[in-house]
Parts: C-alpha cells; structure tokens; sequence
C-alpha cells in the first residue's frame, strides 16, 4: 500500500528512506515457505464484483486495463440468492488471457439504486476493498487509463522497502479508481519477483491479490487457517500517508496489514486489513455494489463445509446441479465461494 510502513515489531519506514534502521526480513513474502497442500483452497481463482454501471465497468477492464471479456451469461439463481440478491441477473467475465495464474473478474450487472460499499474509495468500512494487478511501465498504464475516463486517486507513489538480504528495493504504487467504488492498483516492485505473471507486450498481468477490510480480525483469521488452509507470511502494521496515500484515510491512521498465501504460492493472495486506532465502520448485510465475493477451488467441498461449521462460519448457499459452489460468510460477512478442483469428484 502507499503508506508509511511498519513491520511488527512497530518499526517505521518511511515512503523514500527508512527513518530507522529496518528488521531484516528473513524471506519475500512472494515466496513458498513449503510445498502444495492438496487439502487447501487454491490461489485466488476469482474476484465478483456489483457494478450498476455494467457499460462503465466493462470499459475499465477492456479499453484501461486490457483484459478480454466473455458474453454476459445468466448468473444461477442459488448464487444470486446467497449474495442477497433476487431477480435475473447476468454477469461477464473478464480475464488476461496472458496470465494463466491470474483471478478473473466477474462483474454481475445490478441496479444502480444499489448502494456502493465505497463511495468515496476509501478504507473506512468493512467489506471488499480492492484487487491488485502487476506493471511495468506505470506511466504509459496511467496514460491508458485516463484515456479510457479513469483516474487515479494520487498518481505514482513510491515506497522503500528492504530485501530479504537487507538491501533497499524501492515499490511504485497507483490506486485506480474503478466503477461502484472499487480500487484496483497497479504495482511494480522494480527487479523484485512481480505479484503476478506480467504480459511483455502489454506490460501488464491480470488480478494478483484482493483485499478487504474487516473488523474481527482474528475470526477473519481463523477462517483463512481454518476453512481454507492459507498461511500467512506477513503480519504488519501501517500508518496511513494520508492525502499522500491511495486509501482515502485520514493522516496517520494505523491499521493492520495481513497477506495470505495458498501454500506452495507465489501469487493469488489476499489481503486483511484492520482500523487500529479507529472503530471500522460495519456495513450491513444487505448487497451493495462494489467487491462482494472470492471464488477459489477446493479439493473436497463436504470437507471443507464441515470445517466451516466448525468455527461457526455461515452457509450463504449449498452447491446444486446448476450452481455446483459452496458460498460461506466470514466473520464480517463477506463471502467466499469454493468450487470443487477439476478432476476431484466434490
């Protein structure tokens, strides 16, 4: 994120140099601390977001963010239920047809009577924030995009950040303000490992991360550890830059900052973050437009439902013949579907 960032224990880099000297980091948090587990979720397969502007959002992510498109398909009903939704609705599904291991985009069509998690783009409430995408060549992407009616919240922001070696590598951030409230940032960490497959001729990968922001932290958590089978290979806190930031958070607001990884990855993550110093405002669980749900594939759906009510997770929908997912409710309510891994027989 375009912030100031603090590693735990609380030590403070600043965005260009750090103020103190940093804790080494033992390892990118890019990479695999082990091998696959064939009992975990998979990476991040999928980002669902409502747009009630499907003309908008359909050129965000083709003529901004180069993605291709499929035909608008009906969504099923079971899965327009569990978001809290009723009616017909469609969706179309963008992709990098590049970036083999990056998550598609699913944007279902809503009205735009709806209410938007993020008005204002900003990190204040629960709920789905934004997903990342990895580039090179910021500047020619900021061109594209505002070429395409897009903007960015702040421009290129810049951060230094030490290597696992101790050495200083420096990120280059752009939060992009998308259609319904949703971020998506461009991120080039220089000759670091990219978060994602890049696209040479485009400069460009598809989505690489998600994140949200939650109020229970540690219910949030244990449903990664739990139910999905993630580890986390970064736990820090961030003290916000402000109007110099990307987050629309007021100057100086520390948060908690989590990454979790499928093991075995190196991309696909997601993201938890946590107002530390103020109270997260609770959106209600009523729809509204924005990022509502994550879809990864899981080897044994029964499995991983009797995982769920384990910890007391909620069932948002059960798989049936023509909507063949398990959606469960985080602690805060955002959903996560799990699709049986292809060649399991879930």
């Amino acid at each position: 994120m375009t912030l100031w960032m603090r590693t735990i224990p609380l030590i403070v880099l600043a965005v260009v140099q750090p103020a103190a000297a940093p804790a080494r980091p033992t390892s990118d948090p890019l990479d695999a601390t082990g091998p696959v587990n064939p009992v975990a979720a998979s990476p991040l397969r999928g980002v669902t977001v409502l747009t009630g502007d499907p003309a908008a959002t359909h050129r965000f992510f083709i003529d901004a963010m180069g993605m291709t498109a499929t035909p608008a398909e009906p969504v099923p009903v079971a899965q327009v239920r569990s978001i809290g939704l009723r009616g017909s609705l469609r969706a179309v599904t963008y992709r990098r047809s590049a970036s083999g291991d990056a998550a598609t985009v699913r944007a279902i069509a809503v009205s735009a009577t709806l209410p938007v998690f993020r008005p204002r783009h900003d990190a204040l409430a629960s709920g789905g924030l934004a997903m990342g995408m990895p580039v090179h060549g910021q500047a020619a992407r900021e061109a594209r995009v505002t070429r395409a009616g897009f903007r960015s919240a702040v421009g290129v922001t810049r951060m230094t950040l030490p290597r696992p070696g101790g050495t200083p590598y420096t990120v280059e951030e752009i939060h992009y303000q998308a259609p319904d409230g949703v971020l998506v940032l461009g991120i080039d960490r220089g000759d670091m490992k990219p978060v994602g497959p890049v696209d040479a001729a485009s400069g460009i990968g598809g989505p690489a991360y998600s994140s949200i922001v939650v109020a229970d932290l540690d219910g949030t958590a244990r449903f990664l550890k739990s139910v999905l089978g993630y580890e986390m290979r970064r736990n820090a806190a961030f003290t916000s830059a402000g109007s110099k930031g990307g987050l629309g958070l007021p100057d100086g607001t520390r948060f908690a900052f989590q990454q979790w990884f499928a093991p075995g990855s190196a991309t696909g993550y997601v993201i938890v973050m946590k107002m530390l110093d103020r109270p997260v405002v609770r959106t209600s669980r009523a729809p509204r437009r924005g990022i509502a749900m994550w879809s990864f594939d899981i080897a044994d759906l029964a499995a991983a439902e009797t995982r769920a009510k384990s910890i007391g997770a909620r069932i948002a929908s059960r798989p049936t013949p023509a909507a063949p997912s398990l959606v469960l409710a985080m602690p805060d309510g955002f959903l996560v579907e799990l699709t049986a891994r292809k060649g399991t027989g879930s």
